[in-house]
């Protein structure tokens, strides 16, 4: 906001650029130019964060998203950088243990105006398949390619642990088995060689539902 500017144009005007050149200064002179906001500057320049640590398996909910360096219009990219999105949000839930039902896209054009869109299913779910399926729903529903896309994001709440999800008959019981198990091969993958290492199939990506 108006506030970070005022900052960022601040420390501009002090020759304060990196990281290194705000730790060499003292805690007194950030407080006389910044308040206390300045202590906090010089805690955070030290690694000192007094801020309560939320994990995932405290989270209301889980998101991630990217700002393109351009402004980008192209239907492949925007859904190819969606699905990654949305299987680094789908690790992060079954790292944590939990599922859920309500699944957000996050859309922001060039004027900045930003559009949210959501989806509540029927049943909490941590599996990438069913999100990616709900979140290009969305994306196909509510963006043609028209007007280009400055940020891209999506997120899951609505969370509840593995272990409260309720016993319920599943017709695609088989089929949800398969996914899982697909699952649980991409994160170990994932988590021993490297994020993105394994990614979904290209024709999940662009299957009809």
């Amino acid at each position: 906001g108006d506030v970070y500017k005022r900052q960022v144009a601040s420390f501009e005007r002090m020759g304060i650029r990196t990281i290194a050149q705000l730790r060499r200064q003292s805690e007194a002179w950030l407080q006389t130019q910044f308040g206390k906001f300045g202590a906090h500057l010089w805690q955070l320049a030290h690694g000192i964060d007094m801020r309560p640590v939320i994990t995932d398996s405290q989270a209301k909910s889980i998101s991630h998203e990217t700002t393109f360096a351009e402004n980008i219009s192209d239907n492949a990219v925007i859904e190819a950088t969606l699905l990654q999105l949305t299987e680094q949000v789908a690790w992060r839930l079954r790292r944590a243990d939990l599922r859920g039902r309500t699944v957000q896209l996050k859309l922001r054009y060039p004027d900045f105006k930003t559009l949210t869109r959501s989806h509540t299913h029927t049943e909490a779910t941590n599996n990438t398949d069913l999100l990616w399926q709900i979140t290009r729903r969305l994306l196909r529903d509510n963006w043609s390619g028209k007007p280009a896309l400055r940020l891209l994001g999506m997120g899951v709440s609505g969370l509840q642990g593995e272990r409260n999800q309720p016993a319920q008959a599943d017709l695609f019981a088989p089929a949800r088995q398969q996914d899982g198990k697909l699952d649980q091969l991409t994160d170990r993958i994932n988590e021993r060689f490297g994020p993105h290492t394994l990614q979904r199939g290209r024709s999940k990506q662009h299957s009809t539902e």
